[in-house]
């Protein structure tokens, strides 16, 4: 009896442990250069205690995805690395599906091309991407974890390089958009267990210069930690993407605003 209690206690030590470790927080950052000069998401990474390992074009396709919780694609990279990430997008995508947390940091064009420059791909439909340069965003969700602590107005100089006329998919949901053409600014999207975030904001721009774009930088990291913990709550009567937790308008679509003074209707 007591050889069956001890056998017990020692497979459910083991099974504690392989399930720390299955889930043990690291990150993958990939980029040729830093975005601007800037070591933003490093720093952010380092704030919030998660380990981090970065890799480059020649290294894109050789990675080893299980050793990761969250993956950043950094802005304003070459058409080089971008097109490698979209060569190798399948192997991603099975590794969000399985419930990874993507953030794809498309703010490519007039940072990391001219008029040519690749866009770097999120697993499933691919969005419409187009230069655009802006200083003002709208918060659809102002009660969406990734919007936290980002205003109704959020300002950059500039806040994004990039917008979407289309997203891809229309599961997709819209967190912000350029004051300018009311085009998507940065979206999420559900894929399997997991999600991806793709935005053309100025993320790491925004982290040096204590602007709106950071602010959503520090989200996705906070958010990925939590990922499968959603502070809103999983309940979601009105279907809106919003948990009731935080909704603004509890059984009304926070994406409504008739009157476009950026809070829901």
């Amino acid at each position: 009896m007591v050889r069956t209690l001890l056998g017990l206690a020692v497979v459910l030590l083991l099974s504690i442990t392989s399930s720390t470790q299955a889930y043990a927080q690291r990150a993958l950052v990939i980029q040729d250069v830093a975005p601007w000069g800037s070591s933003a998401v490093f720093t952010e990474l380092t704030n919030q205690g998660v380990p981090y390992d970065t890799v480059g074009t020649a290294s894109i396709g050789a990675v080893n995805v299980n050793n990761y919780t969250m993956i950043f694609v950094m802005e304003c990279q070459g058409n080089a690395l971008y097109n490698a990430w979209n060569a190798n997008l399948a192997m991603y995508d099975v590794w969000v599906q399985a419930g990874g947390f993507l953030a794809i940091h498309a703010c490519h064009e007039s940072c990391g091309g001219f008029g040519n420059a690749v866009m770097p791909r999120p697993p499933g439909g691919v969005p419409t991407s187009t230069l655009e340069l802006y200083n003002n965003g709208n918060t659809v969700l102002p009660g969406h974890p990734l919007m936290f602590l980002v205003p109704p107005a959020p300002f950059g100089n500039y806040f994004g390089h990039d917008s979407f006329p289309n997203t891809g998919e229309v599961t997709d949901v819209v967190l912000n958009r350029s004051a300018i053409s009311g085009n998507p600014s940065y979206f999420v999207r559900p894929r399997g267990f997991g999600e991806v975030a793709m935005g053309g904001v100025t993320y790491s721009y925004g982290y040096d210069n204590a602007q709106a774009a950071g602010q959503i930088l520090t989200n996705e990291i906070s958010y990925a930690l939590g990922f499968g913990v959603n502070p809103c709550g999983a309940a979601d009567a009105d279907a809106d993407g919003v948990g009731d937790l935080c909704d603004v308008c509890p059984g009304f679509n926070d994406a409504v605003d008739f009157d476009a003074d950026t809070i829901p209707d």
